[in-house]
């Protein structure tokens, strides 16, 4: 289930179980927050307030972390917007990064001299 780019992998966790990995590579990290921060300022563009915001992330975050830890089926797009709210959870402080994300450096092989 590990989706690994060519400089690791970000990996999300719910209720201690890993439920989305993402590809870091020509994405990294500040790319992925980018979105996040993208994301909320288009629903405050909209006039959706932070504390609406937060319920509706909260409200994601639980199902779709239900859902993979049922397997039941989940899109791509749910695994983006899962992280998504969960990059939004961290930054209001509602959420410890720690608990939540993993960044899995890519190990490469070792070279073998002859």
């Amino acid at each position: 289930m590990l989706c690994q780019g060519s400089l690791g992998s970000l990996n999300l966790f719910w209720d201690g179980e890993l439920v989305s990995s993402h590809p870091l590579g020509r994405r990294d990290l500040q790319w992925y927050i980018g979105k996040s921060n993208d994301f909320v300022l288009s629903a405050m563009k909209k006039g959706t307030s932070i504390d609406n915001i937060k319920e509706k992330c909260l409200y994601y975050i639980h199902v779709f972390g239900h859902r993979r830890t049922n397997n039941k089926r989940v899109s791509v797009e749910d695994h983006f917007i899962f992280l998504v709210s969960i990059f939004f959870m961290i930054k209001i402080k509602f959420y410890d990064e720690d608990d939540y994300i993993f960044i899995a450096d890519r190990k490469r092989p070792r070279r073998v001299r002859e």
